[in-house]
């Protein structure tokens, strides 16, 4: 038993040892009694939560309320960083594998950002108006990335990003599009992710990176795409309009569907994106209206299945085996739009056939249900009705019987 609490007070000491330590140096950091306000905003951070200093990134000596001590160059003070120093103070940690192993974060930031647009502009060109660390991370309140307030958290990125990118006059400097943000929120992605929390839903940095961020080239939007939708892309390398992407006469995934704002893929597209490229009496738009042919047709049979099946369940049909087979021809037909993109009729219609087949077999049954009902019905009805002759004819009889039976009384009382 004494070993136990032995035990527990090594270990309530040695957690506890690190806390008391360094609320007793904030104490006396000048920093914190002449920096009040950014005081209020160190202490929300994960850098005061890991123990990481004011002199760490600005230098100084934190002993002295001197400032012709304390922020002197004896004392390695460094001031405010210019943006490239900043870059580079924050590389200094987190491209180190030592300090950032712990906790899990990757070292090739830096490497990264030099590569991105935002880098080549500082690095090379010393460009400021651009994207730094504390412009996407801030300064003194950096909370986590898992944090739902950070400004990097997937459901805030595309208004961070918006910060710079929704600028009117700073896009214009760079004959970059300024309304992005508006066209990503109109999109089905967009959507997913600000009005319905999906966070597995791309965000800017999902497709342009996010340390590394530049946007992709013509050649490199089906692998960044690709990375979702696998199966489209796998088809994509199947049509003609891969031969098109490597001769450059298109974009892959883009030309037809947009950038930013990516709506959900319908058969109207056959109509409306087609024609942009194919004139309609060219055998390649006509492809695509037969396309949306074996789509509509295969469409139409599942539709009319679930009419069926609701029309039977009103009527007492226990109708969960043909909803499963339903289910079972929906899936197959979630499969035709990464089959589209093969621009083959024969690997569409495979599919579609598969889902008309189905729903095919499920309208013929419960039709048969619901026409062997109306015959029951129907014969039901004739037995009444003959019921209903017999009772009549037998009642008309027993009235006569009756009228001619008082007819004969009546006769034997006049003989009388």
């Amino acid at each position: 038993m004494k070993v136990f609490k032995v035990i527990s007070l090594i270990i309530f000491a040695v957690l506890l040892f690190p806390a008391l330590t360094f609320s007793i140096d904030l104490e006396s950091y000048s920093c914190m009694v002449c920096h009040g306000e950014k005081k209020v905003e160190y202490l929300k951070s994960i850098h005061f939560d890991k123990g990481i200093l004011c002199t760490d990134c600005h230098g100084g000596d934190p002993n002295s309320l001197d400032p012709e001590v304390s922020m002197s160059s004896r004392a390695g003070f460094k001031g405010k960083p210019s943006k490239k120093e900043l870059v580079l103070l924050c590389g200094n940690c987190h491209a180190d594998p030592k300090r950032m192993r712990q906790y899990g974060i990757p070292t090739n930031q830096l490497e990264y950002y030099r590569t991105s647009e935002h880098g080549i502009a500082l690095f090379g060109k010393n460009n400021q108006n651009i994207a730094g660390c504390v412009d996407c991370h801030g300064s003194h309140t950096i909370t986590s990335v898992k944090d739902p307030l950070n400004k990097v958290f997937p459901t805030n990125l595309p208004k961070t990003c918006a910060v710079c990118h929704s600028d009117k006059k700073l896009m214009g400097e760079y004959k970059l599009p300024y309304n992005t943000l508006e066209e990503y929120a109109s999109g089905v992605h967009g959507k997913a992710l600000l009005e319905k929390n999906n966070r597995s839903a791309p965000t800017c940095a999902g497709c342009h990176g996010n340390h590394g961020a530049a946007p992709p080239g013509v050649s490199e939007v089906g692998n960044v795409c690709g990375k979702c939708h696998i199966n489209s892309e796998t088809y994509f390398v199947k049509s003609p309009h891969f031969e098109a992407m490597k001769k450059k006469k298109m974009s892959q995934c883009t030309s037809c569907h947009q950038h930013h704002s990516i709506n959900y893929p319908e058969v109207s597209m056959f109509d409306q994106v087609c024609a942009n490229c194919h004139v309609p009496t060219s055998g390649a738009y006509k492809r695509g209206q037969q396309i949306k042919a074996l789509i509509l047709e295969a469409e139409e049979q599942i539709d009319k299945a679930k009419e069926l099946i609701v029309r039977a369940k009103s009527k007492g049909l226990d109708a969960s085996g043909y909803e499963t087979q339903l289910e079972q021809a929906n899936t197959g037909m979630l499969q035709v739009l990464p089959v589209t993109h093969t621009l083959i009729l024969s690997e569409v219609e495979t599919v579609t056939n598969g889902a008309r087949t189905v729903a095919g077999d499920i309208s013929s049954s419960v039709h048969n249900y619901l026409e062997s009902l109306r015959m029951r019905k129907v014969g039901l009805g004739i037995v009444w009705l003959f019921i209903f002759f017999v009772v009549v004819v037998l009642y008309l009889k027993v009235k006569r019987a009756d009228q001619e039976y008082e007819l004969e009384k009546k006769k034997e009382k006049e003989k009388v």
